[in-house]
């Protein structure tokens, strides 16, 4: 694995629980945006963090944004959980 996937990967699975653990407090949402997005700058392609980025964006009401991460996660494979609905 190349050093910046790894990176990209290492602070992952923190985030994601603090994306869930959130709970609609917007300001943490904001800051797990700004590492997933940095993720996202290091490795485009990494799945869970347009997962985990769109989920955050939800829970700022940004919907557009987590609508532009679901298509990419579409794009990269045949089914990607519908979190916008």
């Amino acid at each position: 694995m190349p050093a910046d996937d790894h990176k990209a990967t290492a602070c992952l699975p923190s985030l994601a629980r603090l994306t869930r653990n959130a709970d609609g407090n917007r300001a943490e949402a904001r800051e797990v945006i700004k590492h997933y997005e940095q993720a996202l700058k290091l490795n485009p392609r990494h799945r869970g963090a347009h997962e985990y980025v769109g989920e955050a964006y939800l829970l700022t009401g940004n919907v557009a944004k987590a609508e532009e991460h679901l298509a990419a996660l579409e794009k990269m494979c045949c089914r990607a959980r519908s979190w916008v609905t």
